[in-house]
């Protein structure tokens, strides 16, 4: 009697390993599995692509469109810059995509680059027989966010309260004294209101109204 309860004993401790041995077996080839597949959950969420909208201000464009210009043609200057914005849009931020023109004394020719949030593309190449009187880069010290301001400050929230869904339209000029313009356009009435700035200050030069 004795001698049966040791080896039905033996018998339990024997069944308990095996069944810890399997257990241990089973864990260790699941759970590699489990491991990678919540690792590439997490990969996944780490890398996946979320979509980012960059807005720029014009500084912050030329900054892009520049090395694009310039591999162009080392020679490339800014030559004028522009955007155009619905007023129902944040105007206010300055911030838009850009058409960027670059010239180049060498190739007498100039760059169109569009820079959208996608980055700087060059569009077209035209030839330009007249060579432009380019001001230093240097004085160019305004962005867009100032200049949007001092459109709307000079009258131009008093233009739009009349002419509701007239678009924005802010252009750089490089040429000659250079200089920012700001027209507000009216596509069905055909009334415009411009206010001229400087490229290195915010003095007002002009403020035309027409229609």
């Amino acid at each position: 009697m004795r001698r049966l309860r040791k080896i039905l004993i033996g018998l339990i401790i024997v069944l308990v390993a095996a069944v810890g041995l399997l257990w241990f077996f089973w864990w260790y080839q699941i759970s590699p599995l489990e491991t990678l597949q919540s690792s590439k959950g997490v990969e996944t969420a780490v890398g996946a692509e979320v979509p980012v909208i960059r807005r720029m201000t014009a500084m912050n464009a030329h900054a892009m469109a520049e090395p694009v210009a310039l591999d162009w043609a080392q020679d490339a200057q800014l030559l004028s810059a522009s955007a155009t914005w619905q007023t129902s849009s944040d105007i206010l931020s300055g911030e838009g995509d850009w058409t960027l023109v670059y010239y180049s004394p060498q190739n007498e020719s100039t760059a169109l680059i569009s820079v959208v949030e996608e980055g700087p593309t060059l569009i077209n190449i035209r030839h330009l027989e007249d060579e432009p009187q380019i001001i230093d880069l240097e004085q160019w010290l305004v962005d867009s966010p100032l200049v949007v301001t001092q459109v709307l400050k000079e009258g131009g929230v008093e233009f739009l309260r009349s002419q509701p869904g007239a678009v924005l339209v802010l252009t750089l000029n490089m040429e000659g004294q250079g200089g920012w313009k700001g027209r507000l356009i009216h596509k069905e009435t055909r009334r415009t209101f411009a206010v001229q700035l400087a490229a290195d200050s915010d003095e007002i030069i002009a403020v035309q109204q027409t229609g």
